[in-house]
């Protein structure tokens, strides 16, 4: 959100821009005139104790005082504007997909943070004031379209910084998220090796031909005892992927190879079937 406030009094910054407007649908900046232009969600009152937000941070002298004013909310000092912008920036950022969509850029120049850690062999997380700034100029285009740069074709040092303060709380949730999955993906493994297991035992009985007909009912792999497993690996698999160790990468090669054997016994035909869970059950 402190991006944006820093952001607003360079004329209008960035809602002007075309490619801006196309992902946000805020199509006449956000303070229009005209209430029927308001951005969706907004009100006239609201726009109002926004706008009187912004004033007050832009005639705070210097930039130490405004980082304390756009902060400040504890003991009822609270400006009304501040948590009102702050909230409607917070869901758009969800709506907008700009978490993605900066990732996006991230992937496409081989430097997410993950795939650092792995080239390099280094478990450290890479520090965001070494590798940030090499995004500016990739997520300014893919969020803000070429007008950001202006005729002379370079971002301002205010544009630079404000993007980087998108990249970074990027940098930021991406790390909270890869700490919670390093705990998930045990858990996550036992599912996975308990339901090989289950399914195992159960392939074992369903041919057994000493098995009473009454056991075969009871204990036959059924669609859903199936998708139970592949779900369970998929799962598994989805974090192992993302934290690309060289344990993991032989472990999703292993759980292929027996998936395969599993589907196999119960008569798949596994020459036509996609070998991997990611493609056998694409799972949220």
């Amino acid at each position: 959100m402190s991006g944006f406030t820093k952001w607003h009094e360079r004329e209008g910054r960035p809602w002007g821009w075309p490619r801006w407007k196309e992902i946000t649908n805020v199509q006449h900046g956000l303070f229009p005139a005209d209430d029927s232009h308001l951005a969706v969600g907004w009100n006239r009152p609201m726009a109002l104790h926004i706008s009187a937000y912004f004033d007050r941070y832009y005639h705070i002298p210097n930039e130490e005082a405004r980082i304390k004013f756009a902060a400040q909310h504890a003991g009822g000092h609270e400006i009304p504007g501040r948590g009102m912008f702050s909230r409607w920036i917070n869901v758009g950022w969800k709506e907008w997909d700009i978490q993605n969509r900066i990732i996006k850029v991230i992937r496409e120049l081989d430097h997410h943070p993950i795939t650092i850690m792995v080239k390099t062999n280094d478990p450290d997380w890479p520090a965001g004031e070494t590798y940030v700034p090499l995004f500016v100029n990739g997520v300014a285009l893919e969020l803000f379209g070429t007008e950001a740069f202006g005729l002379s074709n370079h971002l301002s040092q205010v544009d630079r910084q404000v993007i980087q303060i998108f990249i970074q709380r990027v940098w930021t949730n991406l790390r909270r998220q890869v700490a919670r999955s390093r705990t998930r993906i045990v858990k996550l493994e036992e599912l996975a090796m308990a339901a090989f297991s289950g399914m195992s035992r159960i392939c074992t009985l369903f041919h057994a031909v000493t098995k009473s007909s009454q056991a075969l009912d009871r204990d036959k792999p059924t669609k859903k005892k199936i998708t139970a497993v592949i779900t369970a690996v998929a799962r598994w698999r989805n974090l192992a992927e993302m934290l690309s160790t060289t344990e993991n990468l032989n472990k999703m090669q292993s759980m292929d190879e027996e998936l395969a054997v599993l589907m196999s016994a119960l008569g798949a035909d596994v020459s036509k079937t996609p070998t991997t869970t990611s493609k056998l059950l694409a799972v949220p």
